[in-house]
């Protein structure tokens, strides 16, 4: 038996479906700026409060109110204007909003209103601690606690007062600026956990592929400062899958993670490991000839047959580096992709001629990522300051299989 079913649809007037809208504040504002608007548009209320109310104020008063009103006025067209202050910006927009407190405190008439004003000068402080510098807030702080013992000062009636009044105030600024240091403190320290377990193979501990290409930058990068090529090398563990199906996944998790610790030693002074795949890694070494990489291979392979029962094969890539920093410019993942592709190839004839073995050859990979960026540089208009020098596809007098 068949069942038909028609499902209608709504008509729209045949309009196509508008796109999402993103919040133009936020793409337009950061966090600290929109705060600072927020604060600022908050504060002409008050002002124009005091001002339609005179006695509220001290005589003589009014003239430095209007001026703070003025001041805020401005304030608020450049922050809106400029949509991301930078630190000079809100530093002085900053100091000069604490002074507008201060001044509307003291020219306040009761007592209480002024103390309940110069609670304000904590929000600069806060606002400072959620992008600014560490520095920058504990210094808008101290300014803040100066301004506010200063206002206290000319009203309090006995040195008692003047200790409770700037006692008070100065827990009113340090608390919520500590706060907010101590919460931005933890949610950078969770952001960078979070990172890093992004970029890590939780059973050996060792890069992923992410991690791989997020550190590749900064290693290599090393290379081409100290004058060194790029050893790439992919590990392989032989007969991985009878070891799983004789002994269980638990034996192979072991042993991955005996290799992971072995690669991770050779590699402590310099180097990346990666797991790549199931039994396979990666590793990334800087290398002053395709000698040295082999010398290097072949003590990978040997430890890892002194601490395990099993063998590896090793596919190895000698990548010298051009002289300037050129190829850097390359995207990560298509000069990573290279490189392994061309040990996937040593790798697979290393496999094939035995296993335990290494095969290894010579790629000018990043030569010809170097070459390419110069080009890209010439044809938007650019001039390469230093020309990579050329190279042939894979060096036979380097090709080789070593047992």
């Amino acid at each position: 038996m068949t069942i038909s079913v028609e499902v209608g649809s709504v008509s729209r007037g045949d309009r196509p479906p508008r796109p999402l809208r993103r919040n133009r504040l936020a793409t337009h504002f950061d966090q600290r700026t929109q705060s600072v608007l927020v604060s600022e548009v908050g504060a002409l209320p008050l002002i124009a409060t005091v001002l339609a109310v005179q006695s509220t104020l001290e005589p003589g008063g009014v003239p430095w109110m209007v001026g703070v009103g003025i001041y805020t006025v401005i304030s608020i067209v450049i922050t809106a204007a400029v949509g991301r202050l930078t630190d000079v910006m809100f530093a002085v927009l900053g100091f000069g909003g604490m002074v507008g407190v201060a001044i509307s405190a003291g020219v306040l008439a009761d007592p209480g209103t002024a103390h309940m004003v110069l609670a304000l000068l904590a929000a600069v402080p806060a606002l400072a601690a959620m992008e600014s510098p560490t520095p920058t807030a504990i210094g808008f702080a101290v300014v803040a606690i100066g301004l506010g013992f200063a206002a206290v000062a000319t009203r309090a009636e006995s040195i008692v007062a003047l200790v409770i009044s700037g006692g008070a105030l100065v827990m009113a600024v340090i608390v919520p600026t500590s706060l907010v240091l101590m919460l931005r403190s933890s949610l950078s320290a969770a952001l960078e956990r979070q990172s890093a377990l992004s970029e890590t193979d939780p059973l050996t501990m060792t890069l992923n592929r992410r991690g791989l290409v997020s550190r590749w930058d900064a290693e290599v990068g090393s290379s081409t400062w100290w004058g060194r090529a790029v050893g790439f090398i992919e590990l392989d563990i032989d007969y991985f899958k009878q070891l799983n199906d004789r002994y269980g996944h638990s034996a192979g998790d072991a042993v991955l993670v005996v290799v992971a610790e072995v690669l991770t030693e050779l590699t402590a002074d310099a180097g990346l490991v990666a797991r790549t795949g199931g039994e396979e890694f990666v590793v990334v070494v800087p290398v002053d000839s395709g000698r040295d990489l082999a010398r290097f291979c072949h003590s990978l392979r040997v430890k890892v047959a002194e601490y395990t029962d099993i063998t590896v094969s090793i596919g190895a890539v000698y990548a010298p580096v051009p002289r300037s920093a050129d190829w850097l410019r390359r995207p990560t993942h298509a000069v990573i992709d290279e490189l392994l592709a061309a040990a996937d190839q040593e790798l697979y004839a290393a496999k094939g001629s035995g296993r335990n073995r290494i095969a290894l050859a010579e790629s000018d990979v990043l030569v010809r990522a170097g070459a390419r960026a110069v080009a890209d540089d010439r044809k938007a208009g650019g001039h390469g300051r230093h020309p990579a020098p050329g190279g042939g596809r894979g060096s036979p007098a380097l090709r080789g299989s070593v047992r």
